[in-house]
């Protein structure tokens, strides 16, 4: 019953989504020193590191089964994205 209704759910979305339209804004007035100094300020914004590494927990569903596992990201810049998942029980990755 529950995945009947969540289907539904997201069939309406997706048609709700479908009909949306996007209209551009523009911006009046701003003067082209304005919008480089915002442009500079994005760029500035950014990730200035070559290694990014995040935590957190993956669940696993096997049938009436739910594994937790914690799992790290490590993401060096222009090379690889790794995803480590841990197994507690046999102490591997």
């Amino acid at each position: 019953m529950r995945n009947r209704l969540f289907a539904a759910i997201l069939c309406v979305l997706m048609l709700s989504a479908c009909g949306s339209q996007k209209e551009s804004t523009t911006t009046t007035g701003a003067s082209s020193g304005q919008e480089m100094k915002f442009i500079a300020n994005v760029i500035a914004g950014g990730v200035n590191t070559d290694n990014i590494v995040g935590s957190g927990s993956v669940t696993l569903t096997f049938g009436d089964n739910d594994i937790t596992l914690p799992a790290t990201v490590r993401m060096r810049r222009n090379e690889v994205i790794r995803l480590q998942l841990a197994m507690p029980i046999l102490g591997t990755e």
